[in-house]
């Protein structure tokens, strides 16, 4: 599914969102997202790509590491990527940001997206009409993005 996410009050444009939940999701839930979101004084979109862990207990501590997570498209060949692990202090969601060029790597016609952490499974997407959600989000980035030079409504 994709949608857009918009400030409050005046319901700005902030981001352009396309989202997936692990097909039979282990404990906790994960979330497969692809952003596309406003930056450089409204001039570009950036990308970029997420997964979203929901734990049934916050975090006293908070995280904040570099980790790697192995993960296999279509039931291929693992891949060791690097990735950025995030949780503020007292949440329950870990953020892990995966690297740029994953995205359109992972979008390329491909069905499923399997993630694991030291050899244990940590979730198994459905890639399915990811690639349209994709595209989506990003037009609506686009919508509201004027490059510098143009002359934008």
């Amino acid at each position: 599914m994709s949608f857009e996410v918009r400030g409050p009050g005046y319901g700005m444009f902030i981001m352009g969102r396309a989202a997936t939940v692990a097909k039979k999701p282990p404990t906790p839930e994960t979330t497969l997202v692809f952003d596309s979101r406003i930056a450089n004084k409204f001039t570009v979109c950036e990308e970029s790509a997420e997964l979203i862990i929901e734990r049934p207990k916050s975090d006293k501590l908070g995280i904040n590491r570099k980790n790697k997570l192995q993960m296999s498209v279509d039931g291929g060949p693992i891949q060791t990527v690097p990735v950025e692990m995030t949780a503020e202090k007292g949440d329950t969601l870990i953020y892990i940001d995966l690297p740029k060029d994953y995205i359109q790597a992972l979008l390329a016609g491909h069905k499923s997206l399997s993630v694991q952490n030291a050899g244990s499974k940590v979730a198994e997407f459905s890639l399915l009409g990811m690639k349209e959600a994709w595209r989506d989000a990003k037009e609506s980035c686009a919508a509201f993005a004027c490059p510098i030079g143009a002359t934008c409504q």
